[in-house]
């Protein structure tokens, strides 16, 4: 199974705060199915950008070094439509 994640996603994957952004437990889950390989991920090619953006705005402090890490991650991206039709603005989506 492959999931396109929109950047609300991630956020709340480095923010684990959800008292300030709800469906983290969610997101937390979500992660956890990543790591263990059971959940793949591919991203439009801006999800970075859209990440820093909204993190330069809630976290300045942190992330220079949230991004670096992300980016050290290596997600797989594709300019496929397909794929950017398939990011929903709650959440995340199973391809």
């Amino acid at each position: 199974m492959t999931a396109v994640l929109d950047a609300s996603v991630i956020v709340r994957w480095l923010l684990q705060d959800s008292e300030r952004e709800r469906d983290t437990d969610k997101a937390s889950a979500l992660l956890e199915s990543v790591v263990r390989g059971e959940i793949a991920v591919l991203q439009p090619v801006h999800w970075l950008v859209e990440v820093a953006a909204v993190l330069a705005r809630v976290t300045p402090q942190t992330a220079v070094d949230d991004i670096d890490q992300l980016a050290a991650t290596e997600r797989p991206t594709t300019n496929e439509p397909n794929a950017l039709r398939r990011a929903p603005i709650a959440g995340y989506n199973r391809a």
